[in-house]
């Protein structure tokens, strides 16, 4: 979250590993009272509300299984990059009603969530039992809001795999600071922005394994299910894309950044690839990751 900043949408994209893909999306909407918001929201109050409209599709429409508050969310014609055409909140409505009667005992779990200028992205848990985090869903939804209100939608839908290389969930948040946890200011948010789009552009187009020593704390944590914890699998991971010729031109469509924690999109049409990596301030290294 940039509070000093027209951000509307950054570099271009990412592409590498593969997990398992879903057709199932969950997206949802929410009412709150529209105080502070601007059309470019470039302050922290606006940001805040933002967020507050975009966690009530969450917390009232699919565990409060209250559809009705989809007007008071979504735009009159908001796009819908899922089906990649102009939606009628009508339309929107109906596709929650009948999300609600297929899967009754499903909650969401918001595990991440950032908002940053005009755009909030959510990371969350859809399943029948939140607190088993190797079932259900892993589902990030990013949305681009205008005036208090979603006028464009993009997500992705994993199935949860059972496993991991790491024995990590892919929503658990492990990363324990020693001490309080750094102060992040408006200037080195950017600049983690940056570092973290270049490192990730660079290493998975190149397969330059020497930057994961310059960038990333040798005990990171990784959610991938496919890749252990530690800096060094992340290297063997990588080599091994490069001796296979899977690596390619990476680029990134939007960063976006809250706290310790920036997201880099890689969207085609919908999302095709997003990450979540958490930096560690006073270390200027990378500590955790998550994918989807």
């Amino acid at each position: 979250m940039t509070y000093s900043k027209l951000y509307t949408a950054m570099f271009v994209l990412i592409s590498v590993v593969g997990c398992n893909s879903s057709n199932d999306i969950k997206e949802e909407p929410s009412v709150i009272e529209k105080v502070g918001f601007e059309a470019s929201c470039i302050t922290i109050e606006c940001e805040q509300n933002n967020k507050e409209v975009v966690s009530q599709i969450y917390n009232e429409v699919i565990n409060n299984k209250n559809s009705q508050i989809t007007y008071s969310v979504f735009s009159e014609n908001f796009m819908q990059h899922r089906t990649g055409k102009s939606t009628e909140v009508s339309a929107q409505e109906t596709y929650y009603n009948e999300l609600l009667t297929t899967n009754p005992d499903h909650t969401a779990a918001v595990k991440h969530i950032v908002a940053d200028g005009q755009y909030v992205a959510v990371h969350w848990h859809y399943s029948q039992n939140s607190e088993n985090e190797f079932s259900g869903q892993e589902i990030v939804d990013l949305y681009k809001l205008e005036s208090g209100k979603v006028i464009e939608q993009w997500n992705k839908i994993e199935t949860v795999s059972d496993s991991s290389a790491s024995g990590n969930s892919v929503f658990s948040d492990l990363y324990v600071y020693q001490g309080d946890k750094p102060s992040i200011s408006d200037s080195e948010l950017e600049l983690n922005k940056t570092r973290v789009t270049e490192f990730y552009i660079e290493l998975f187009s190149t397969g330059n394994v020497a930057l994961v020593d310059e960038q990333v704390d040798p005990s990171y944590l990784q959610h991938n299910i496919w890749v252990p914890n530690g800096s060094q699998a992340l290297k063997d991971f990588v080599t091994y894309l490069k001796g296979e010729n899977k690596l390619s031109d990476v680029t990134i469509e939007r960063t976006l950044a809250e706290g310790d924690i920036v997201w880099t999109f890689m969207i085609k049409d919908n999302l095709s690839l997003v990450d979540l990596w958490r930096v560690e301030q006073s270390s200027q290294k990378i500590v955790e990751h998550w994918d989807i």
